[in-house]
């Protein structure tokens, strides 16, 4: 089970190809260098590591090596902004539970089920999904829940993210699949 991957930090094409660019064309620096050229400190680059694992561009070891589409993707698109490379990272992330469970719940139980839903009734659903593996840290009004819930929707509404793929959209309060 993979869930909390991300901690607080929203998925962001910039700083993903940013890092990607580092990791690559740097492969001395460590976690602190390349999270200081973004202002941050190393937790900022294991976590968009995890991003980038999970969206399919980088192989899920130690070692930094690109897949092989993300060779490709390294290639044509190092910025991260073609469709093409959009849809295969969105493909990637959401297609199991072992890779990001509440993604693939989301995209493969939620966003079926319901055509239009508010914050508080994905988070509740979340909740529900998740509370059997650990009560404590998925207890319905968890920090975690709502750091996962934010994280999830911001990931499908920002142009930084998947906002272009247009799957969900953010109508007068209430987030509507398209």
């Amino acid at each position: 089970m993979s869930v909390y991957f991300h901690a607080n930090f929203n998925l962001n094409r910039e700083r993903l190809s940013g890092i990607l660019k580092s990791l690559i064309e740097e492969p001395q620096l460590n976690d602190e260098e390349i999270a200081k050229q973004f202002g941050y400190k190393a937790p900022f680059t294991k976590r968009y590591k995890s991003w980038l694992k999970k969206c399919g561009i980088l192989e899920d070891s130690r070692k930094i090596e690109l897949t092989k589409q993300g060779k490709i993707i390294y290639d044509k698109d190092p910025q991260l902004d073609k469709k093409d490379t959009l849809k295969h990272m969105y493909s990637s992330l959401t297609i199991t539970e072992e890779n990001a469970e509440v993604w693939n719940f989301f995209h493969h139980t939620f966003l079926p089920q319901n055509k239009s839903f508010t914050k508080s009734e994905l988070s509740e659903a979340i909740f529900m999904k998740l509370m059997p593996h650990n009560p404590i840290h998925f207890a319905k009004d968890a920090p975690m829940i709502k750091v996962i819930t934010k994280v999830l929707l911001d990931s499908y509404i920002s142009d930084k993210a998947f906002g272009s793929l247009l799957i969900v959209q953010l109508e007068n309060g209430i987030y509507v699949k398209k």
